[in-house]
């Protein structure tokens, strides 16, 4: 508790008497004596609209220590917040950051500070995992005495620029952290007191249907209704009345208005669609409201469905305790009522959550957890680095007490001990590499299930372990991996697909993309199980039940003969795969791939005949493998020759990433893409005689410099690609590979009929086995707007 002032002047008094005679400022250790010793850091908001503009002062007091001549002040935030990076090169433009000196007053016979000047940057990784984002200022040629003051624009607007965009999903308690190098070490302590925000939605934009995309016929389907702002976010106490409307064949066979809640989140659950009269088509729009957008949401109703309905399942969902947002009850809540997924995994990064957290997040998915209803499961992320096998998680199926973070033995199973609230400075190994991991969970496989995935530190496919891991997740907020299955179907490794959201964010079960970082909409895992509680969605994930989708409510349906997708079967003769897509947008193209690639394609626009008007440049992939993967894309399109009548862009996934008319002949576009694709639709005429010239730069991460400025990709960092309309018109399509994982550049020729949103079918593989005994084959989807689905393989030993 602080002294009083009358306290700290007799303190003085009490030390002047002892000390006798001696020369100091008048009234200065009095003064300094109650100050925090690493000073006060202050903010002048406490409130903001997620991904809204603004200028924001951070003041920093300097505490009693003061700062010494050349030692560094920083403010550190989470690094999975997409707050726009601050840039030091241009103060009329955005996100400009500036740091100034301000002198406290002086006593009576003190010297002034000799600061010369402040050096300020940004560093994306400047700081201690989780708040590796920071603002550094540097103090140059001087040191600061206590009680002055260092006060940091965030997108500073004395020069003209419109501020700063903060970060663009909701959350309760978004921090600010300071540190401070009071004695020039280099050696930083915690400046006590975090700024807290509260980030909340801005208003609804539009509104979002989510539920089965299959059911059998008489099955309960529940949909969920709610309203996000246009980051995606969550809207609450909106009192908005939605119209909402469900068609069949022979008409509407339900319509309601439904009105949402004034307090709370503007969401409603739909429990009683009829599921025996056909497939249903909702819509749902907001009549009073016309600037929200409506939605759109398809039911098929099928007999021989191999589940009850679509399950869907988000296995890897991140909370606040360690480097998530908000509560798990939130994420939880958020996945079962608005996402309106059937499964769910509150996931731990394990070397560092603390005992204390672990403890309360198991309660919560225990309390979540009700069978028919919400399947809840715990999950441990091992966080090894990929020399040692890379990130795996570990779901615990059962219902016993998991055996994390410590065994029966009292030995504790994380990958390391390393978090902010240890003590101490050195990491307390623990199951490192992954084969000890195995170890700790290998005596009862049937429930466990070991996941590895592409997140941070990626999974190298030189590791696997049959028994344990028989599912890789292969999409995820951090971007799209096809790759990867191919990688381990090459391999023999008989695993099945998953996609979950890794989410970071607070908006679980497919939620959508931020900036940077998490950049795409967070993907889903199709189950195919007979109940919906714990032991039968473990079942069928081991048994490797699955399809993975990138977040949309679709459903890929394998078969030969009684077998499914994820089976392992002998086989006579060439086998018979059956197919059904269930989509929503409508697909593009379907595919097959066995442990060699390519097997089998429909391009569905060619199928349905091409215009001789509709075109369309694609773009996509990423950089590397890694942790900063994603491409930012500066580009244009010249048509020449041919006029340029309309075009729409597709598949871009926030509202910074923009297609724009550049001149009578050109489109100018600017994306990232993580292992997705971005495209452009052109209506034009004269395509048999025109010329494309297709041009830009390719960059990517900016660590510390200018964030305008992506760092040019060292393989490919510019592009130059001229096609003529008459090759296009040839072939239908053409592609230029530009290296790195998966980058491309692709002109497709399009139909303008409307593409299936349900299409079914089947093809022959021949019997031949791979070189490992047998033949796996599974499928992919993608629609017209790059969302995708794949289905496990199917292991046919011929």
């Amino acid at each position: 508790m602080p002294s009083s002032p009358d306290e700290n002047e007799d303190r003085a008094s009490k030390l002047k008497a002892r000390l006798g005679t001696y020369v100091a400022p008048r009234g200065l250790y009095a003064k300094t004596k109650p100050l925090p010793f690493a000073g006060t850091l202050r903010c002048n908001f406490d409130r903001f609209e997620a991904g809204s503009w603004q200028e924001i002062l951070l003041d920093y007091e300097v505490g009693a220590g003061g700062i010494a001549d050349g030692a560094t002040f920083k403010v550190t935030f989470k690094f999975y917040s997409d707050w726009a990076p601050f840039q030091t090169a241009d103060p009329a433009a955005a996100n400009y950051l500036s740091a100034d000196y301000q002198a406290g007053p002086l006593a009576q016979g003190q010297s002034p500070a000799t600061v010369q000047y402040l050096s300020v940057r940004f560093d994306q990784k400047g700081h201690e995992r989780p708040f590796q984002k920071a603002v550094i200022v540097d103090i140059v040629d001087g040191y600061l005495n206590a009680g002055d003051h260092i006060v940091i624009r965030l997108g500073d607007r004395r020069g003209g620029g419109p501020g700063t965009r903060i970060q663009t999903f909701i959350e309760d308690h978004f921090r600010f952290r300071a540190y401070v190098d009071i004695l020039g070490t280099s050696r930083f302590v915690a400046v006590p007191g975090d700024v807290s925000l509260h980030i909340a939605a801005g208003p609804p934009a539009r509104i979002i249907l989510n539920g089965p995309r299959f059911a059998r016929p008489g099955v309960a389907a529940p949909f969920h209704l709610s309203l996000q702002d246009r980051w995606g976010n969550i809207v609450s106490g909106s009192g908005v009345a939605v119209q909402l409307t469900a068609h069949g064949d022979r008409g509407v066979l339900l319509s309601r208005e439904v009105t949402l809640p004034t307090q709370g989140w503007a969401a409603a659950a739909i429990d009683d669609l009829p599921s025996d009269h056909g497939d249903l088509r909702l819509f749902a729009e907001a009549p009073q409201a016309r600037d929200i957008a409506p939605a759109e949401a398809f039911l098929s109703i099928l007999p021989d469905a191999p589940a009850p309905r679509a399950f869907y399942a988000d296995l890897h969902v991140h909370a606040h305790d360690t480097v998530g947002t908000n509560s798990p009850d939130y994420n939880a809540a958020f996945a079962r009522d608005i996402g309106a997924i059937d499964v769910f995994g509150y996931t731990a990064n394990d070397f560092q959550i603390t005992d204390a957290n672990w403890n309360d997040g198991v309660a919560a998915v225990t309390a979540f957890n009700e069978p028919g209803r919400f399947v809840a499961y715990p999950v441990q992320e091992w966080c090894g680095s990929s020399t040692a096998g890379g990130d795996h998680k570990v779901i615990f199926l059962g219902e016993e007490t998991p055996e994390f973070p410590y065994n029966s033995k009292g030995e504790h199973n994380r990958t390391l001990l390393w978090n902010e609230d240890m003590k101490g400075g050195s990491a307390e190994l623990g199951r490192w590499p992954i084969e000890e991991l195995w170890d700790a969970y290998l005596n009862k496989p049937e429930t466990h299930l070991v996941i590895p995935h592409v997140g941070g530190r990626r999974y190298i496919a030189d590791w696997h372990h049959p028994e344990l891991e028989r599912l890789v997740e292969i999409a995820s907020s951090w971007g799209h991996f096809p790759w990867l299955y191919q990688d381990v179907i090459e391999r023999g490794y008989q695993l099945g697909v998953c996609a979950n959201s890794d989410e970071h964010r607070g908006r679980p079960a497919g939620g959508p993309p931020g900036v940077q970082v998490f950049g795409v909409r967070g993907g889903l895992t199709g189950v195919f199980a007979e109940t919906l509680d714990r032991a039968a969605i473990g079942a069928a994930l081991r048994a490797r039940h699955t399809f993975a989708t990138t977040g949309e409510r679709t459903a890929l349906i394998v078969r030969c003969g009684d077998h499914l997708q994820g089976d392992a079967f002998g086989h006579k003769g060439p086998a018979d795969i059956t197919y059904r897509f269930l989509g929503d947008i409508g697909w593009d193209e379907l595919a097959a791939f066995d442990q060699n690639g390519l097997l089998w394609r429909r391009n569905l626009h060619e199928e349905a005949g091409f215009s001789d008007r509709l075109i369309r440049l694609r773009w996509g992939g990423a950089r590397i493998k890694d942790r900063y993967r994603w491409a930012s894309w500066n580009g244009r399109i010249r048509v020449l020759n041919g006029t340029i009548h309309r075009f729409s862009a597709s598949g871009f996934e926030h509202v910074e990433e923009t297609a724009w008319r550049a001149g009578p002949t050109d489109i100018g576009f600017r994306s990232e893409t993580y292992g997705d694709a971005d495209s452009i639709e052109i209506e034009m005429s004269n395509l048999k005689h025109a010329r494309f010239i297709v041009e830009g730069t390719i960059g990517g991460f900016v660590k510390v410099g200018d964030p305008r400025k992506p760092a040019p990709f060292i393989h490919q960092p510019e592009f130059h690609w001229e096609i003529s309309g008459a090759e296009l018109l040839g072939k239908g399509e053409l592609r230029l590979d530009l290296g790195g994982t998966d980058l491309f550049l692709a002109l497709e020729r399009l139909t303008d009929a409307p593409l299936p949103r349900d299409i079914s079918g089947s093809f022959a593989v021949e019997p031949v086995n791979g070189p490992f005994g047998f033949r796996p084959v599974y499928l992919s989807g993608r629609q017209r707007d790059d969302s995708k689905i794949w289905s496990s393989a199917q292991f046919i030993t011929f």
